[in-house]
């Protein structure tokens, strides 16, 4: 009796092995699901990035050539299409870093770093960015205070505090958006350690 009782329990705890080991398949699928979906996100906001960075380098020149007749300082021009330049390959990198593809065979501690190291160079970028657009907008402010008229100039101050705002909100928000994507991938990730 008692090893009827012992063979029955073994085939349940096989049947109840075999429950959990399909519970666990399904759950590690959704997982990957959920995080392919997140990187979508990322991706979607790394085109954008790169596509409005390879505009402004395509149509650069195009500007700078148009407001040299304006006396617009062709250094100033050149500086803002090399730190575009510099913008569209670190985000480029950076963003590789990120290859959905590769986080998701390689194991949780190395995709955690990843995710990390992505967030903190990504906010360094930022900041330099940020100082060389305040450089900028400082010049061209001084450049276009001496060409225009008061009139042209109160008119082209009230654009840039419209545009600068605008500008700003739309580059934190997108920032925003990948960031609090990245934390929600490092939570869920995790959870799996």
């Amino acid at each position: 009796m008692e090893n009827n009782e012992l063979e029955e329990m073994k085939a349940q705890l096989a049947l109840l092995n075999e429950k959990l080991e399909k519970e666990h398949i399904v759950n590690e699928k959704l997982t990957k699901e959920t995080l392919r979906n997140k990187m979508r996100l990322v991706n979607t906001n790394k085109y954008f990035i790169l596509v409005v960075d390879g505009l402004c380098m395509v149509f650069g020149p195009a500007l700078i050539w148009y407001l040299r007749m304006y006396n617009f300082p062709i250094w100033l021009g050149f500086l803002a299409i090399a730190v575009t330049a510099f913008d569209f390959f670190a985000q480029l990198v950076l963003f590789n870093k990120l290859n959905l593809n590769s986080f998701t065979n390689e194991n949780v501690v190395n995709s955690i770093k990843k995710f990390k190291d992505f967030k903190k160079y990504h906010k360094i970028l930022l900041t330099f960015e940020w100082g060389i657009t305040a450089i900028a907008f400082i010049s061209i402010f001084l450049w276009a205070s001496q060409i225009l008229s008061k009139q042209g100039l109160i008119i082209y101050a009230i654009c840039l505090a419209l545009l600068i705002p605008l500008g700003i909100w739309s580059v934190t928000s997108r920032q925003k958006k990948i960031y609090s994507t990245c934390d929600e991938i490092i939570e869920q990730l995790e959870e799996k350690v």
